[in-house]
């Protein structure tokens, strides 16, 4: 995947921009997000060291990845975590 699917792939999701640098990143969701809140909910309770809410419509994660393909295969994961919650 490529940079610009993943930004298609989360666009269908709902979410408005993602970031990620060498450690952490953030996705933010637009108001009509598609993904269950509830089910954002349990990814952070299931994997509380690497997911942590904010500001209501950021999901932040620890991904540890200084390659750039490892954080977009990061991303494009957690994506697929996100799609099956839609």
């Amino acid at each position: 995947f490529s940079a610009s699917e993943l930004k298609l792939q989360a666009e269908r999701l709902g979410i408005a921009k993602i970031e990620a640098n060498v450690k952490i990143g953030k996705m933010y969701f637009k108001s009509d997000t598609v993904v269950d809140p509830y089910s954002l909910v349990s990814l952070v309770q299931e994997q509380p060291g690497v997911f942590t809410l904010s500001a209501g419509n950021e999901l932040k994660f620890n991904h540890g990845k200084i390659d750039v393909d490892e954080r977009l295969e990061f991303v494009r994961n957690t994506l697929t975590l996100l799609k099956k919650a839609a």
